[in-house]
Parts: C-alpha cells; sequence; structure tokens
C-alpha cells in the first residue's frame, strides 16, 4: 500500500472534510518471493475478524 497518497487522502478528510478516518491493518507475516493475489490464512482470518469487529461496533450484523 502506498504510504504517502494514503497518509495525504487521511490528513485531508479528516482537516479539511472533518471526517475520522481510521486505518486497519495487519501483519503478513513472511513476505513471499512471488506477489500472490490472495492473502495468507492468517491475514484471511484477520480480515474476518476485523471487520466482524467494525460490523459489531456499529451495528451492521445481527447479533450473534
Amino acid at each position: 500500500m502506498p504510504e504517502v497518497p494514503t497518509s495525504n487522502l487521511s490528513s485531508e478528510l479528516q482537516e479539511v472534510r472533518g471526517v475520522k478516518v481510521t486505518i486497519v491493518s495487519c501483519g503478513v507475516g513472511v513476505i513471499p518471493q512471488v506477489v500472490r493475489q490472495d492473502l495468507p490464512p492468517e491475514a484471511k482470518q484477520a480480515v474476518i475478524a476485523a471487520g466482524r469487529d467494525i460490523a459489531d461496533r456499529f451495528a451492521l450484523l445481527p447479533a450473534r
């Protein structure tokens, strides 16, 4: 993920538009020699868990 354009955009959204920006990220463990289009299993699980946490926080999912 390019860092500079992302940080500039998030700064502009916060400063100019008053939008709170929260970036959720995770480590991928070992960086593979060859770029793949899918995520490692650990990253997939982290994305699913983060999505659930975000949905729960904003009441976007039915109660479990």
